[in-house]
């Protein structure tokens, strides 16, 4: 029945969410030695780890839509603390791929990624933020955030508290449909 253990071990690690790109993994456990001095069993698994996949605070705000008008909405202001999901009205959308105009999103500068969206094995990933100042789509691009592609088909981000006032990350006017949500 020892054989059991690494078995159940394994199990539970892709019960947990098995490995994250770039977890640590490897640790043993040693039980303790028989009457005879032999050790019963030793099991070697990987820890879980944190996944911010399943620890994030919901972003509803539609004004953050690309096809938004601005109103002087101010990024700077937020405390930014921890991962993000977005939503539109509910749905699922991401984060906008490409240069915004200004005055949408709430406000006059408008931040989008300058990248393409994770896949989900690729981890946690760190990609540039550009900001649109009108005659330059990517003047403003001190910002780097985090970014991770989730199960179910949704991102969560990591961002920062952008460089100047008038800045508000944007989403794109692409819904990210989740196949779970189709037949439930």
């Amino acid at each position: 029945m020892w054989f059991l253990i690494p078995l159940c071990v394994a199990l539970l690690s892709l019960l947990n969410g098995g490995l994250i790109k770039g977890q640590q993994t490897g640790f043993t456990t040693t039980f303790p030695q028989s009457a005879t001095g032999q050790t019963t069993a030793e099991v070697t698994g990987s820890r879980p780890s944190y996944d911010p996949c399943n620890n994030y605070t919901s972003l509803d705000q539609p004004w953050r839509a690309n096809n938004e008008t601005g109103s002087g909405i101010c990024d700077r202001n937020f405390i930014w603390n921890g991962w993000y999901r977005l939503f539109f009205y509910g749905m699922n959308i991401r984060m906008a791929e490409s240069c915004v105009p200004t005055s949408r999103c709430g406000s006059y500068y408008t931040l989008w990624l300058n990248g393409p969206h994770p896949q989900i094995e690729d981890g946690v990933v760190t990609r540039q933020v550009c900001g649109n100042q009108g005659s330059d789509c990517c003047y403003f691009t001190s910002t780097q955030i985090r970014v991770k592609a989730c199960p179910d088909n949704y991102y969560i981000y990591e961002f920062v508290r952008p460089i100047y006032c008038n800045m508000a990350y944007c989403t794109s006017n692409v819904f990210m449909l989740s196949l779970t949500s189709c037949f439930y």
